[in-house]
């Protein structure tokens, strides 16, 4: 245990210092000085290892805490049985947060680690990676180079930039259990289990130190706090513990005829409840009955009780029943009625400041003609009267429900959406029935907020349009929420990934986030100002929104930047960004030094930092489900892949430390991820699938070219993937088909430039519609305006068949795709080929009714400017070019894929986006400022409220494009 934690700051800086001494002794490196009397301690620590050494742990562990058994040494066990006392404060060994937690032990170890990665390499170069052979006996890489679950001794530990973790606090045992937790005056409770405890545990909030723990045998899903007491269950008895001490207060027996399965805690009694009709008052200092009713409810024949705590107000207490039925009772515990009938499982219950109760949850699918598990209904009801207030129908295959000042918040797919049938009656008089909107059957929910006094959607006005509101609607999570939680000022959203994201009640707009890996859902609480949370392994957790730059995000968006956020230092040196799992990754490097840098999306506060020298320019992430899939879910690994200057692909979480690692003989050229794999080619001519889970190798195939380098700097050629194949274009030009799920090659086609080629897929796949893979390759060297001569070619991507070829002058830039099936590049000209056959003409500066004039020049009708660079679409089945739209102002430098519209936006060489439509090209709107002179951008290709974003030239990380879901439509 660690009764007192110390400051996560100082604790963070420590272990990073320990991390540079540690790499400093395997590098043969001169330290650098010490600069504060900790340094000069953790340096004096450091002297007392080697490389090896078992035994170094227990000696520092000795110097810094004292001998087992004496005074400093480690904290006494909790009580074998009995009541519990405060227990004996130790010295504390500091704390960091649970991602940067490892042994001294591990760290000393780190050099043989180095020894066993470059006997490996050399393994590898004995023959275990060659460069030919066919697909009879495909190249595998050996088990043992991927190394699971360990960091890399390269890799230092991430630093964690948003420092809203006040404390955590460790629980030592194995197979921990972490039951119910409450709050009450300055303190948490916690039921909790593990091999070697099982009872229940105090925490001080303000400080995280454990108060006391009692061996407490405990049944059930809760615990009731108040100021005198903590109570819980054990079978049919209530056990009441002292608050201050964890002495036994009182025991009691509330229910004679049941068992109690649930209780809570309010205004110095205690509501016990059996899960199934009856519910007993008990005084929270005695244990005294205060009262004892049953609601007539009975339990089905094929149910069991409920374990949903009952939730009590002013005006009396609701409960859940395995009937089906919401029980309610008035002040003076007379039964005031039951309202169903729901799914008993699938009900969240919430209590209003005025008392009355609120729920919501599954309609009874016996009473629904085909089975809907996804229609839900939000009630308001008086307790002491049993009144109905209010109901509106929803859909979402989730629960979540919290109440907010004058809000109730759901997580719902659709609000107030009824199941509504129209009849239908044909000429012949034949009437059928049909459903006019049927619910969907998979869920990303969004968080709706409801008015509590009508139950209607809660609704702002919009102050820039007159006689416009927008609903209180946040968008999904990312990872989807799973459930809410009351928080500070609004909700708290909460997804499996351990995301917990912040909101307040005037915008619905992400105002903080926070990654907690581990977390358990239900476990989160808040008492005002700060919030606490218990993970997996039992680790306790205090954050503070207001330290996660909570910041209020505006509402209106149009024509302005989402947020930008200037980089601290100098930009030297840039290797890509990436968007997944609600964060922009970046490579980015400065005076200080090369690193991945980690930034929340949806408010650009930072998340983490990590020392990253990397050898590719190219990081790469699991965005979740593959664009190949209808309506997909999210399923991801949550990992970000990059390659270090050991030829290592290493596998990062979304708290920056390291999932797995491959080590690769030949230097990686560039990598794509689709639907749970990542591709990566190296200069071998060797395309490997690695699981984006495990990093367990699925296949290697090296049918490609190794005659020459391919670059890996800043735009290197990257592989595509379709529904059935992935491609690359190998060091001489082949353009290779690999079978996506077995590596066997399925065609190539020769012709193409290894390094000057960039490649685009064209088309979904779906329903049998072809796909096509569409390359556009240099021929030759670049001009003096860096423009080249380009053909751009049309490959099917199934059999690999040459279709067509259009040729074109103009900048290597990385073309884009629309739902068209239009592909869009920029060129200074281009020219259809002879084996395209043209049947539309080309749509050249098509102006809409409302075009803007964009440029600085004026209209683009104005002049045709020798040179200019111009925006193009081609048809990718057939190579017609289908619109050209011109540029007399700052030339387009890059293009990016619209996440909300799915067509290309251009970016020009002074920072202005600009949207043509799809179809015609039309420029309709005002061009977006970005700030300045754009490296690379980067799209969610979410349709949310997470859009683009961009690095500009300085560095300055900027977000912009996003949609409000309130104000889609």
């Amino acid at each position: 245990m660690n009764p007192e934690p110390t400051d996560r700051r100082d604790a963070n800086h420590l272990d990073a210092f320990w991390d540079e001494l540690v790499l400093d002794q395997l590098t043969g490196r001169i330290p650098r000085a010490a600069s504060s009397p900790n340094e000069e301690m953790v340096m004096n620590l450091r002297s007392l290892m080697s490389p090896g050494d078992e035994g170094a742990e227990a000696r520092l562990r000795t110097l810094v805490f004292g001998s087992p058994g004496s005074t400093g040494g480690a904290p006494e066990p909790a009580l074998a049985s009995g009541p519990a006392r405060p227990m004996s404060i130790s010295r504390p060994e500091p704390i960091r947060p649970t991602w940067s937690i490892r042994k001294y032990s591990q760290l000393a170890a780190a050099a043989l680690i180095v020894v066993l990665v470059g006997a490996l390499v050399a393994a590898l170069s004995g023959g275990i990676f060659g460069n030919g052979g066919g697909n009879e006996g495909p190249t595998a890489i050996p088990a043992a180079v991927s190394q699971l679950d360990a960091t890399p001794a390269a890799l230092g530990t991430p630093t964690a930039a948003n420092d809203s973790i006040l404390w955590t606090l460790p629980f030592e045992g194995t197979n921990v259990e972490v039951g119910a937790t409450a709050l009450s005056d300055g303190a948490l409770y916690r039921l909790i289990r593990s091999d070697e405890f099982t009872g229940v545990q105090a925490v001080d909030t303000a400080t995280g130190a454990e108060k006391w723990r009692s061996e407490q045998e405990w049944t059930g899903a809760t615990i009731a706090a108040g100021p005198e007491t903590v109570t819980f269950l054990n079978g049919d008895t209530a056990t009441a513990l002292a608050s201050a001490t964890g002495d036994v207060a009182w025991t009691a027996n509330p229910l004679i005829d049941s068992t109690p399965v649930s209780l809570v805690w309010m205004d110095s009694s205690v509501y016990v409840w059996d899960g199934i009709s009856t519910m007993a008052a008990l005084d929270a200092q005695s244990g005294d009955l205060a009262w004892a009713t049953d609601a007539g409810l009975t339990l089905p024949s094929d149910g069991s009780a409920t374990l949903q705590a009952p939730v009590v107000t002013t005006n009396g207490v609701a409960a859940m029943s395995a009937s089906g039925m919401v029980a309610l009772f008035d002040p003076d515990g007379s039964s005031t009625g039951s309202i169903g009938e729901f799914e008993p499982a699938s009900v969240a219950l919430a209590g209003t400041q005025s008392g009355e109760i609120v729920f919501a949850g599954v309609v009874e699918q016996g009473h629904l003609p085909t089975p809907q598990p996804w229609a839900r209904k939000l009630m308001a009801a008086d307790p002491a009267t049993g009144m109905i207030l209010w109901q509106s129908d929803y859909n979402g295959l989730v629960t979540g429900l919290t109440v907010i000042d004058s809000m109730v918040m759901v997580l719902a797919d659709n609000p107030g959406l009824a199941i509504r049938e129209v009849q239908l009656a044909n000429p012949e008089g034949t009437v059928t029935t049909e459903e006019t909107n049927p619910y969907p059957e998979q869920t990303s929910p969004s968080i709706y907020g409801y008015d509590l006094e009508t139950g209607q959607m809660h609704f702002t006005p919009d102050p820039n349009q007159q006689g416009t509101s927008h609903g209180w609607v946040a968008d999904p999570g990312i990872p989807p929420f799973v459930a809410l939680s009351p928080g500070t000022d609004g909700p708290i959203g909460i997804s499996t990934s351990g995301r917990m994201s912040f909101f307040n009640t005037e915008t619905p707009l992400v105002q903080a986030v926070v990654d907690l890996p581990g977390l358990i859902p239900s476990s989160v609480m808040s008492d005002g100002p700060n919030v606490y949370a218990s993970e997996e392994d039992g680790t306790l957790a205090a954050i503070a929104p207001v330290l996660a730059d909570l910041q209020t995000n505006p509402v209106t968006r149009s024509g302005n930047l989402d947020w930008t956020v200037p980089l601290d230092g100098t930009l030297t040196d840039f290797g890509g960004m990436t968007y997944g799992n609600g964060v922009v990754y970046r490579l980015i490097e400065t005076s200080a030094g090369r690193e991945i840098d980690a930034t929340y999306a949806t408010t650009g506060q930072p998340a983490w930092t990590l020392p990253f020298d990397w050898s590719t320019d190219q990081i790469v992430a699991d965005p979740g489900p593959s664009r190949h899939e209808q309506n997909p879910t999210w399923t991801g690994s949550g990992n970000v892949f990059a390659v270090d200057a050991d030829n290592r692909v290493i596998a990062l979480n979304g708290a920056g430390t390291a999932s797995w690692q491959v080590a690769f003989e030949q230097p990686v050229v560039s990598m794509v991820f689709d639907a749970g794999t990542l591709f990566v080619w190296d200069e071998s001519g060797t395309m490997t699938a690695l699981n984006a889970a495990d990093g367990a190798v699925l296949w290697s195939t090296s049918r490609g070219s190794a005659g020459g380098s391919q670059t890996n700097e800043y735009g290197m050629p990257v592989p595509v993937t379709t529904k059935t194949a992935v491609a690359m274009v190998d060091a001489e030009g082949n353009l290779h088909g690999f079978d996506r799920s077995t590596g066997e090659e399925l065609w190539s086609q020769s012709g193409f430039d290894g390094t000057n080629s960039r490649l685009v897929v064209s088309g979904e796949g779906l329903d049998g519609q072809d796909q096509w893979i569409v390359i556009f390759s240099a021929n030759g060297e670049p001009d003096a305006n860096g423009n080249f001569e380009l053909t751009a070619a049309g490959i099917l991507a199934g059999t690999g068949e040459y279709r067509w070829a259009d040729y074109l002058q103009g900048p290597l830039v990385q073309p884009v795709t629309s739902d068209e099936t239009f592909v869009t590049f920029i060129a200074s000209e281009a020219m259809t080929g002879k084996a395209v056959t043209v049947t539309i003409t080309p749509i050249v500066d098509a102006e809409s009714p409302n075009h803007y004039g964009w440029t600085d020049s004026g209209s683009s009708t104005d002049s045709d400017v020798p040179g200019a660079q111009r925006l193009f679409a081609i048809d990718a089945p057939t190579g017609q070019i289908v619109w050209i739209r011109t540029s007399p102002g700052p030339e387009f430098t890059g293009l990016v894929a619209d996440p909300i519209f799915r067509r290309g936006q251009a970016v020009t060489a002074d920072g202005l986006l600009v949207s043509p439509s799809g179809g015609s090209g039309w420029i309709d709107g005002a061009p977006l400022d970005l700030g300045g002179p754009v490296l690379a951008t980067t799209s969610s290709g979410e349709l949310s409220n997470v859009g683009s974003f961009a690095t500009l030239a300085d560095g300055t990380l900027v977000a912009y494009g996003r949609m409000p879901y309130s104000q889609q439509g």
